[in-house]
């Protein structure tokens, strides 16, 4: 028998997996922290969004830098501005280095 790998999940699989509660996901998705797409109802988050929040949280220089360098990749494909990216993006690396000393 195959095990099926999601790719997508429902909230509450994201507050299981995460180990937190669904009210947490729900306000996290509300503020725009969580990337999900609405479908009819209900809520599914890509397991990549997932990777995102938390590498957007995460204190590590290397997780920082990888976001870093994924937001510019996406700024990139939409014909934005680089250099005025990665200014906004280096001076909110340091906001949050700053915040995590």
């Amino acid at each position: 028998m195959a095990v099926v790998v999601r790719e997508v999940l429902t909230p509450e699989e994201v507050a299981d997996f995460l180990r937190v509660s669904s009210k947490t996901i729900y306000r996290s998705i509300r503020n725009g922290e969580l990337i999900a797409a609405r479908v009819g109802r209900q809520y599914r988050i890509p397991k990549r969004n997932i990777e995102l929040f938390l590498a957007s949280r995460s204190t590590g220089k290397q997780a920082i830098d990888a976001l870093f360098e994924r937001v510019s990749e996406v700024a990139l494909r939409y014909d934005y501005d680089p250099e005025e990216i990665e200014r906004d993006i280096a001076e909110a690396i340091e906001v949050v280095r700053r915040s995590a000393e």
